[in-house]
């Protein structure tokens, strides 16, 4: 489903040399992949594709989903290799060029270096901030529930001299009568 090379236009722009055979070849865009024209194919018949994802690790395979609204009947899709394989014996001229994935420049890669210490710099700030803001909060917490509890104490002091300060009253009223 692939070649690899530079495109044919690329190679006539050149002037390399350019085989009959290849007179013959018709490049698709090189944006499509095999998976995306698959993706493409299974539509057709009714079906979303998604690859399935196991703790966030691709293993390859795919699921079919059957599309809501879908006009016309749906029909199983048959599976990624027998497509590629009659993609290669029905369409041998139809070739999505093979484009190999680029590096990143030395200034790209120092930018994001930066930017992952940065990153790095930012969550320990981050994280020794949350320590010292629950630190305080414990504190804080502490020092509440110990004021608190000196009120509950000054609360139930004065109770006792009210209920004193009652009694006494209810003594001197049953004397003087």
């Amino acid at each position: 489903m692939s070649t690899s090379g530079s495109t044919r236009t690329v190679r006539m722009d050149v002037g390399m040399e350019v085989r009959d055979v290849e007179e013959e070849l018709e490049e698709l865009p090189s944006h499509w992949t095999a998976r995306n024209i698959y993706r493409r194919f299974c539509g057709d018949l009714g079906y979303k594709v998604e690859t399935i994802n196991k703790n966030g690790v691709n293993n390859g395979n795919l699921r079919f989903i059957p599309m809501e609204n879908f006009e016309g009947e749906q029909r199983k899709p048959c599976c990624l290799s027998t497509f590629q394989d009659y993609w290669s014996r029905n369409h041998p001229n139809l070739v999505i060029p093979n484009v190999v994935a680029r590096r990143p420049t030395r200034s790209e890669a120092c930018r994001r270096n930066s930017v992952n210490r940065l990153l790095r710099v930012e969550n320990k700030r981050l994280e020794e901030e949350n320590t010292q803001l629950k630190a305080q909060e414990i504190e804080h917490g502490s020092s509440e529930v110990a004021r608190l509890k000196n009120k509950v104490l000054a609360l139930e002091a004065e109770l006792a001299k009210v209920k004193e300060e009652n009694e006494n009253l209810k003594q001197r009223a049953f004397h003087s009568t």
